[in-house]
């Protein structure tokens, strides 16, 4: 029966799209629509009084008091934009307390209640015929604030150059499509702009940003972004998207001069006949020489001079779910020589990407000169030599999720681990080789040991002329500099161990959403900081790089720029990212995600023989369970959950969606019985967190050098006091979150 409604459903779904799709106009040319985006203005034919009109979008409400909408120029047909002036109010409140931290973080409110004298909406659904219903239709008035508006608007949408326009807008314009797309302007006196979005080509799709105007061009960032509530609960991996790239096939030439030219054919499936533009990423390096189907018919593209959007016209399907086959054509100055050493501009768009790109088979025959080396992602399966040049192919045998490769004129090494994984070492340095070697089998056997073995027959590690690294499936990209000094620096040796770990989380576990990128980067730093104590026998650079980690996390912009931003909550991910802290993504992903298991793992630990079974176990039941998959917070707190024997909530939601570090003042002073026994009385005040904060806090009582009493108390309220009973020697010292076991400041006072 399940079957049979699936299928009903699947008809019904595939007849409502083919009838959308006749009613459509795409533009044929996206110079077209993008000019008409430039000359966007007010139509004075069109123009309504307006007394207590009330519009809601979500959780968005916009009341407009008194004023008048004007409406501007049609767009391919479409009313699309209007003009409000008068008096306003917009109010927002996030439906998550994750969000609602957001908002307090970035704005300093919980909730939004603002008042303005001009607003714009550009929209592709029926707020049109919503104005023109309830609103009275009036003569045209000059104000410039109109005109203000709207050029403030396109500004917003136009990149730094004015030749592309933000992804949701132009995909809505070009394909005239009806939908959810709704955006307004709220301006503020005296005030940064707000700008609330309904975007219907992401998962997420409301979204609130705050305007920035910036040196070179104006644009939106980010503040806080969700699902509808009628999408909330049909959560998935992706969304839903338009279209799906199953396989690349490549042929890739390099000649002798190193100039990179390509022939990449895609196989597509589009989901919604509707959708007849498409968009791609290639980098900026790189020109388009023809687009065109496996038939032979050409395909209008746009892709603007040293820019790395590339948008490509497809036929208009007759039904949706439609295959077809892509072929581009595309070559370039991508590769950089540098004496003997070369180097990609882009690691990742030497290919025609899409953003949240799930994984993909690859299929690439590269040809390059004899005197040169290259590593792909994949299998090699053939190699063959001509009198110039070289030919080898590389397949993947699995998707995977991103690709890259490594080409020059490598020295190489062949080794095998100690436990016998086939490994490369392709560098241009004689420096260390041995070293390198060892360490990398080392990282490989080590980790393959703590989570399982990778699904990669043979890992390659290339040198790369920059202070850079990166991990691809079975492909590692290091830097020079990090090969020359590795064997004599435990941060540089973190590092080296941090991007091995990527084969694991990064490349074969990836993040289900971007609200779970936190596990993978936080697991591969702490990867490397679990290798640095049980293989190179470190334990003070491991306590090193963890203060020094937590420094930076609670030191964030206290005297930088004093912007007051601090680093944001793990779960919003992308959205760490901004033009107050230009570097809090990876502080905040592999800083404190490395934290998080750092405090799991002190958590399960049994405190009094130091069994670390369950954390151990844990690593590798994730990894077994995920490998080749995705993971997320859910599955993850789950699994916390079942070791613990516990309701892990207050620590995800404390830790994954606030941002809150908590700091705590120490005092203990030890009283002396009649009976000759001591007693330790403690007591700790919490502050810069909610009094609902809990964490439970090691303590160290130092007897002698040969014994010390370990114990775990759970801190929580402003003051939390305990007494802890003692034999009839008095203790040398007391240590309170011994040794670095909770992400805090701690500050130790008198009684």
């Amino acid at each position: 029966m399940l079957n049979q409604a699936s299928s009903r459903m699947m008809v019904i779904i595939t007849f409502l799209l083919a009838t959308l799709c006749l009613n459509s106009k795409p533009y044929e040319k996206y110079e077209d629509m993008l000019n008409d985006f430039k000359n966007l203005s007010i139509d004075e034919s069109k123009v309504y009084t307006v007394s207590d009109f009330k519009l809601t979008r979500e959780d968005a409400v916009f009341n407009f008091k008194s004023g008048t909408f004007y409406f501007c120029k049609p767009i391919n047909g479409r009313s699309m934009g209007v003009v409000f002036i008068g008096d306003a109010t917009f109010d927002f409140s996030p439906p998550t307390k994750a969000e609602v931290r957001q908002l307090e973080r970035i704005l300093n409110k919980d909730e939004v209640k603002a008042k303005s004298k001009a607003i714009l909406l550009f929209f592709a659904d029926n707020t049109a015929d919503s104005i023109e219903k309830s609103c009275i239709k009036t003569t045209y008035k000059w104000d410039t604030k109109m005109k203000e508006l709207v050029k403030r608007f396109v500004e917003y949408e136009l990149d730094d150059r004015e030749n592309n326009i933000t992804y949701e807008l132009a995909q809505t314009l070009l394909d005239d499509r009806t939908s959810e797309y709704f955006l307004a302007l709220v301006t503020q006196a005296n005030k940064e702009d707000l700008i609330y979005q309904i975007d219907p080509y992401q998962q997420e799709k409301v979204l609130l940003y705050r305007g920035v105007i910036g040196a070179y061009d104006n644009y939106y960032e980010v503040i806080n972004q969700f699902s509808k509530k009628e999408d909330s609960l049909n959560k998935g991996v992706f969304y839903d998207k338009l279209f799906n790239i199953s396989k690349y096939t490549i042929n890739i030439d390099i000649n002798k001069d190193i100039v990179y030219s390509a022939l990449a054919m895609l196989d597509i499936t589009v989901k919604d006949c509707n959708f007849t533009w498409i968009q791609f990423y290639l980098n900026e390096w790189l020109n388009i020489a023809s687009v065109k189907l496996s038939d032979g018919t050409p395909l209008n593209f746009y892709k603007p001079e040293r820019n790395h959007i590339l948008w490509v016209k497809i036929p208009k399907a007759a039904e949706p779910f439609t295959p077809l086959k892509i072929i581009l054509d595309y070559s370039g100055s991508f590769l950089n020589r540098v004496v003997d050493q070369t180097y990609m501009k882009s690691s990742t768009t030497w290919y025609p990407i899409m953003s949240d790109q799930p994984k993909i088979f690859f299929d690439m025959q590269v040809t390059y000169p004899l005197n040169y080396e290259f590593l792909g992602v994949g299998d090699l399966v053939s190699t063959e030599k001509t009198e110039f040049t070289n030919v080898s192919r590389w397949v993947t045998k699995e998707p995977v999720n991103t690709n890259s490769f490594s080409f020059g004129a490598y020295r190489k090494k062949e080794f095998k681990s100690p436990n016998g994984m086939d490994m490369g070492f392709y560098f241009f340095n004689y420096n260390f080789i041995d070293y390198i070697c060892q360490e990398s089998g080392s990282l490989i056997d080590f980790y393959s040991k703590l989570f399982g073995p990778i699904p990669y027959k043979k890992i390659y590690i290339s040198e790369f002329p920059d202070n850079y690294g990166e991990a691809f499936p079975g492909l590692i990209h290091l830097s020079e500099l990090n090969f020359e000094i590795i064997n004599t620096e435990s941060n540089n040796v973190s590092f080296f161990a941090q991007v091995f770990a990527h084969q694991w989380w990064g490349n074969d576990v990836l993040p289900e959403t971007y609200h779970d990128n936190w596990i993978v980067d936080g697991l591969s730093a702490y990867s490397a900081m679990i290798y640095i104590i049980a293989i190179k026998k470190d334990p003070a650079k491991f306590f090193e790089l963890l203060r020094k980690s937590q420094e930076e996390l609670i030191n964030a912009r206290i005297s930088l720029l004093n912007t007051g931003i601090r680093p944001g909550a793990l779960s919003i991910g992308y959205r760490n990212v901004s033009s107050k802290a230009k570097g809090d993504y990876s502080l905040v992903m592999f800083a404190k995600g490395m934290w998080i298991f750092h405090m799991l793992r002190n958590l399960m630990m049994d405190f009094e023989t130091r069994d670390e079974t369950d954390f151990t176990t844990l690593l590798r039941e994730i990894y077994t369970e995920t490998d080749g998959s995705y993971i997320s917070t859910a599955y993850l707190k789950q699994k916390v959950e079942d070791k613990m024997k516990e309701d892990m909530g207050w620590f995800f939601d404390q830790w994954v969606d606030d941002y809150k570090i908590p700091k705590y003042k120490f005092a203990y002073k030890f009283e002396k019985s009649l009976t000759g026994k001591y007693t330790v009385k403690c007591r700790v005040e919490q502050s810069e967190v909610p009094d609902s904060f809990k964490m439970y806090v090691p303590i160290s009582i130092e007897i002698s050098e040969n014994n010390i009493i370990r114990e775990k108390k759970l801190i929580t309220g402003k003051t939390t006091e305990f007494e802890i009973q003692l034999a009839d020697i008095k203790p040398k010292n007391i240590y309170f979150n011994d040794p670095s076991s909770v992400l805090c400041q701690v500050e130790y006072v008198g009684w």
